[in-house]
């Protein structure tokens, strides 16, 4: 077993202009951790690396969670209004640019924009999967909305390989256990309100339409397949994938938003704009913490969600072998040899003794076969790792 760790979260205040810390385990809050940009919309944790999306400076700000150092910023370029950030493979990011109808992919390590790839109209949330990268086109075009669609690239060719017609100003993205594509709509602000959209991506067409009657601006979908869908100032509504039905509708809605996060217990975390706070919700809905954080939460990540364990797991080995890394110990650089006996999501992580990540070194679809990756002993912004104890972890098709 790794060794049990606090539960931290960031919660970025888009009018404070800065990112609060609250310790989930304690009830500790530092209200005012580090600096944040102009008109920020999105934090994301990454390899215990923190990334800011400040729309108004034109950049993601790039920090250390532990002592909130600096470590420099990734500039996508004048007037682009990046919205969101999505991890790629390796040392790859997306941006969506919401003015110049652009993702940027980005290399982490460097902080350089690689190449933009031109999507739909007002790109905004993103979701990687499988090789692929789902963008959600809010369709604003500076007066009003176009179509609603979302663009599928391959992001090895860098190729948009399709377009998903959905309903007005699609904001946010989800996949389910099923592998199906989870699209929240918002609606145009006046006369049409928001959905819950269920793509079949292999169909590349919604197969189903959930109104929500509220304007719904963001999702997370849990482990059991609860969407989250945060509204402008209606709350927290939650659908039942399994069940087809609300668990809380616009009668009964959980307190908060826009902020979401769906821990792997099946908790959530909500920040309410209007009150500064940060909510935490267990899987029943019932309210097990409360804090108040900076000015105008938008946006919440956590610091290196904890690793319950390692077991035995007769399923797993039927479809993959993960063999002894070789050399051990060594100096620089050790390779890492695993076999699928079938095909499916692959995701290979170094994590430290706390179970902390260090660096995923895979994370795509591949076929049956054996492959070799080696670790040059440098985290995920390419800085060389402390001499220690390291574990990696292999999970194909959500077994581990």
């Amino acid at each position: 077993m790794f060794a049990q760790q606090d539960l931290k979260a960031l919660v970025l205040n888009t009018i404070g202009e800065n990112v609060s810390e609250v310790n989930l385990t304690s009830g500790a809050v530092n209200s005012n951790a580090t600096t944040a940009g102009l008109i920020t919309n999105q934090i994301r944790v990454q390899d215990g690396i923190a990334y800011v999306v400040n729309s108004g400076l034109n950049e993601v700000q790039i920090f250390n969670p532990q002592d909130y150092t600096s470590l420099g910023t990734i500039d996508v370029g004048n007037s682009t209004n990046p919205w969101a950030i999505e991890f790629l493979t390796g040392n790859e990011a997306a941006v969506s640019l919401l003015l110049t109808d652009q993702v940027a992919i980005v290399d982490i390590a460097t902080q350089q924009v690689i190449t933009n790839i031109s999507v739909g109209n007002g790109p905004e949330g993103m979701i990687f999967r499988d090789g692929m990268l789902y963008v959600a086109n809010s369709g604003f075009n500076g007066t009003g909305y176009d179509p609603g669609t979302v663009s599928v690239i391959d992001v090895a060719s860098r190729i948009v390989v399709d377009t998903i017609d959905v309903n007005i100003n699609p904001q946010a993205l989800g996949f389910d256990s099923q592998g199906r594509l989870i699209v929240c709509t918002t609606g145009d602000f006046g006369s049409v309100t928001g959905n819950i959209e269920i793509v079949d991506v292999q169909q590349g067409s919604v197969v189903q339409s959930i109104p929500t009657g509220a304007f719904t601006s963001n999702i997370v979908v849990s482990a059991s397949d609860k969407v989250f869908a945060a509204t402008f100032g209606a709350g927290v509504l939650v659908y039942d994938l399994n069940t087809g039905t609300f668990d809380r509708d616009g009668t009964n809605p959980l307190a908060g938003g826009p902020g979401l996060y769906a821990l792997t217990s099946g908790e959530v975390l909500v920040t309410d704009f209007s009150n500064d706070s940060l909510f935490h919700y267990a899987s029943d809905f019932s309210r097990i913490g409360s804090w108040l954080v900076g000015d105008g939460p938008v946006s919440v990540a956590v610091v290196n969600e904890p690793v319950s364990g390692i077991e035995d797991q007769a399923n797993a080995f039927s479809s993959f072998r993960l063999e002894s890394n070789y050399p051990n110990p060594f100096n620089p650089t050790t390779t890492i040899r695993y076999e699928l006996s079938s095909a499916g999501s692959v995701r290979l992580d170094v994590l430290d003794v706390t179970g902390a990540i260090v660096k995923t070194l895979v994370q795509d679809a591949q076929a049956i076969g054996t492959y070799q990756v080696d670790w040059d002993a440098t985290n995920q912004v390419g800085n060389a790792v402390p001499s220690g104890l390291y574990f990696y972890r292999l999970i194909h098709d959500g077994s581990s």
